[in-house]
């Protein structure tokens, strides 16, 4: 069974939610402020998702990745200012999909501007989340962070496929100030009502 997400990560504040409603994003844009009838099936998984609630942008992401019907594709998120990415992190995400054979899941250099003059727009950090996953093992993970300059976060697994470290999205989170105690994501479960959350209703 195949798994992906590839998702925008903003916290929830006023400025953001105003500009994400005025964006091409809003039909893709979703305000979760909290998770009181979550079923938590164990009390380590339990967390909430940031003082001011968190901005979810999904799909977003390369056009043939899993679930992207009715996203957004990367390749049409043009910026309105220009930004150079960070030749570190190109490198370094580069070599970290390369490794896994994986090298088309690395966005292009215009959606890499684009997020940064987001960022630079709101003054408030934001997190591009890309995941995918097949019968249960992850075949990639990573975040692209942007507020102060831009950062990589990666999920790495050692030759028996145990993670090393924490993984990419817990990393990513606490860039907006959502903090998992566990890998366990609640908007990441089958069972999540997305549609309740939805920044357009009907």
């Amino acid at each position: 069974m195949s798994w992906g997400a590839n998702a925008i990560f903003i916290a929830a504040t006023e400025c953001a939610v105003a500009w994400a409603a005025q964006s091409p994003l809003a039909h893709v844009a979703y305000v979760v402020r909290r998770l009181p009838d979550h079923a938590w099936y164990r009390r380590e998984w339990k967390h909430d998702v940031g003082a001011e609630g968190l901005l979810v942008l999904r799909p977003v992401g390369h056009p043939n990745a899993y679930g992207m019907n009715n996203g957004v594709a990367w390749n049409t998120l043009i910026p309105d200012r220009f930004t150079t990415p960070d030749t570190e992190v190109s490198a370094q995400l580069h070599a970290y999909l390369a490794e896994l054979g994986m090298e088309e899941e690395r966005p292009p250099a215009d959606f890499r501007r684009w997020l940064q003059s987001v960022a630079a727009e709101l003054g408030q950090s934001i997190v591009f989340y890309s995941c995918s996953m097949w019968a249960g093992d992850i075949e990639h993970e990573y975040v692209l962070a942007y507020g102060a300059g831009e950062r990589l976060h990666v999920t790495r697994q050692d030759a028996a496929g145990q993670m090393i470290g924490h993984d990419a999205l817990r990393k990513g989170l606490a860039e907006v100030s959502v903090h998992l105690p566990t890998g366990y994501f609640a908007l990441h479960t089958g069972a999540f009502d997305w549609a309740s959350h939805a920044l357009r209703k009907g």
